[in-house]
């Protein structure tokens, strides 16, 4: 019998995150810094959510200065997956898929952010394991 495949040992340690009073302005570039499209957002910190670039588009659809008008906290979404570092990677795939989304917060006592788990991990992580066959 294998072992299962725990979070940690494939997720992005450490993602940089925005918090929840910055602007927009701020969240584009980080993430075009960091070629990323997912950023955890902390109050305090303490993970509250997440911001996509998604979500930024959406807020750019209704004004043309959405970077000076909007702050983290009127676009961001709060209560993403969170799971912790020991969680069965199987497990969270599977919650991925049927929630339909891109990304997995991965954190201590569902606060201490610790890590990412992305749809492009995933890509590698199967990449990965199709090259190993």
């Amino acid at each position: 019998m294998s072992k299962a495949v725990e979070i940690q040992s494939v997720m992005t340690l450490c993602p940089h995150s925005v918090g929840l009073d910055q602007s927009l302005k701020t969240a584009r570039e980080l993430m075009r810094k960091y070629s990323v499209h997912h950023l955890p957002v902390q109050e305090g910190g303490r993970l509250v959510g997440v911001i996509t670039d998604r979500d930024i588009k959406f807020a750019m659809g209704w004004s043309k200065n959405a970077d000076d008008e909007f702050l983290i906290e009127d676009v961001y979404t709060p209560e993403p997956l969170v799971v912790e570092p020991g969680a069965e990677l199987a497990q969270v795939l599977r919650k991925m898929v049927e929630n339909q989304i891109g990304c997995t917060l991965v954190a201590v006592n569902k606060d201490k952010l610790v890590g990412i788990f992305t749809t492009t991990d995933a890509c590698r992580v199967l990449a990965d394991t199709i090259a190993r066959v």
